[in-house]
């Protein structure tokens, strides 16, 4: 039993190992997680908030993300190898080339927390102070 039970996890570092790597392969990804940091820094510069919602990427998402569209609000869509309604909808969409779930979150937490790591950055770099108009009579 203990054999049967070691195989099962390694099987399941294996899927979770080749997932990652798939993302790490795809360029696209990569410049679109530092897209949507800086995005996400200018946003918070500006003053506007960030809400994440999700619950499957099914339609529920989808009327989520035209809502948060028609009100001017920057848009996520994170999704799996099924999950199409976010990818034609959102600003930004990730999708994760798995169809298992538990593979899909661990990929929506990986790019997440880049975004997330990419933000803090950016938003600890003083911005330059702009000049004021100075024809004040």
């Amino acid at each position: 039993m203990s054999a049967i039970i070691q195989e099962s996890v390694r099987e399941t570092l294996r899927e979770s190992i080749c997932v990652q790597q798939a993302l790490l392969d795809d360029a696209a990804t990569l410049r679109l997680v530092v897209r949507a940091g800086r995005a996400f820094a200018a946003a918070l510069r500006r003053g506007n908030e960030i809400l994440l919602f999700g619950n499957g990427g099914g339609a529920a998402d989808a009327q989520h993300i035209a809502t948060a569209k028609t009100k001017g609000l920057l848009t996520v869509g994170l999704t799996g190898k099924n999950g199409n309604a976010p990818a034609e909808l959102a600003d930004f969409c990730f999708c994760v080339p798995s169809a298992s779930t538990p593979r899909i979150q661990e990929g929506h937490t990986l790019i997440g927390q880049k975004i997330c790591d990419i933000t803090e950055s950016l938003l600890a770099v003083p911005q330059p102070k702009r000049k004021r108009n100075s024809n004040k009579r």
